[in-house]
């Protein structure tokens, strides 16, 4: 696993202390700047200055490894965009809409409305506002009525230039927080947490509720999860990307480690080029070509292979991947 990680002023102590962990765990990385137009430039990690050969650098780097990238919430839409893998692990899963289907009361603000900045007319005087997903436009805040409707007026004036025209949010009541707390979750595992508040312990009572809200929902592969502690007891505030979430007291060499040993549950994995050997014949192969498809048993991997025996398979042949093993390019499948 190699990382890219972005030089993001906004956010640049957690660039430094992730920078730190790379380097203590001998994992490669690339600090980079991502521009207005998703240019992407390779810096000096000295000066912070352009390279001059930044894209020969950058190609050479992203085509030779899975890419992790750490940055802002632009940045981990562009690595999606862009194809990295694992890239990030943002997925529509991260809407608070689709996060309730599934935790339903288990969610602090469970009983919030959504519509656009031009559809909401919240009734309290101060209230909770964010966007319904993972987005740049702004972080979850509390807000008074009579600011939301100077606000709503402002971008109404903008009409569909506003940045706010499509953009679904959420208005819930403000509720006490006697504590928070954010966990870094990989493949399913608290890896790391804090209050985000120093003083404030974790409990053994507060591991069993977080690690039970995991099982219930993992959302990704990777992520971060949020925890307030109140008078009605644990509740989950909110879940995270995990590419762009602020350390607070982590642990970010744990973090580092636990991306950087994933077993990756996919065909990604494995490129063209690498070789395969068959589970029936033994024969060694060579990928070719492969894609997903729909069989009676739900998504497969289709491969095209060239034999790398003698008439053993013929030229090229198709396989449905059943089974591989995670921990060696070999894999087996059925022909």
């Amino acid at each position: 696993m190699k990382w890219l990680i972005q030089e993001f002023l906004n956010n640049g102590s957690n660039m430094e202390r992730m920078i730190g962990a790379l380097e203590a765990c001998s994992t490669e990385y690339l600090l980079v700047k991502l521009d207005e137009n998703d240019n992407l430039t390779v810096l000096d990690k000295e000066t912070k200055i352009p390279l001059t050969d930044s894209l020969t650098v950058l190609k050479k780097f992203v085509l030779s490894d899975d890419i992790m990238v750490y940055g802002s919430k632009s940045f981990a839409r562009f690595a999606k965009e862009i194809g990295f893998t694992p890239g990030s692990f943002e997925n529509e899963k991260f809407e608070f809409p689709y996060i309730k289907d599934v935790v339903g009361n288990e969610l602090l603000n469970a009983d919030f409305t959504t519509g656009t900045l031009f559809e909401l007319e919240p009734t309290e005087d101060v209230f909770f506002i964010r966007p319904t997903g993972n987005t740049k436009l702004f972080s979850g805040m509390t807000v008074s009525r009579k600011d939301f409707f100077t606000w709503k007026k402002r971008e109404e004036m903008l009409g569909e230039i506003s940045d706010y025209w499509e953009q679904p949010l959420m208005i819930a009541p403000v509720k006490e927080i006697l504590a928070e707390y954010r966990f870094f979750v990989v493949d399913q595992k608290i890896i790391t947490g804090s209050s985000y508040n120093a003083n404030a312990s974790i409990s053994e009572e507060l591991l069993a509720y977080t690690q039970r809200m995991i099982d219930i929902f993992p959302i990704a592969e990777a992520f971060v999860i949020d925890i307030a502690q109140t008078n009605q007891g644990f509740k989950i505030v909110e879940y995270n990307n995990i590419n762009t979430s602020a350390l607070y007291n982590c642990d970010e060499e744990k973090i580092v480690k636990a991306i950087n040993s994933l077993k990756r549950k996919s065909f990604y994995k494995y490129q063209i080029g690498q070789r395969f050997r068959t589970k029936n014949t033994k024969d060694q192969i060579e990928i070719q070509n492969f894609s997903m498809k729909e069989g009676p048993g739900g998504k497969y991997l289709s491969i095209q292979a060239k034999s790398l025996s003698a008439n053993a398979l013929g030229e090229y042949d198709e396989y449905e991947l059943t089974e591989f093993a995670l921990d060696s390019y070999y894999v087996s499948m059925d022909n």
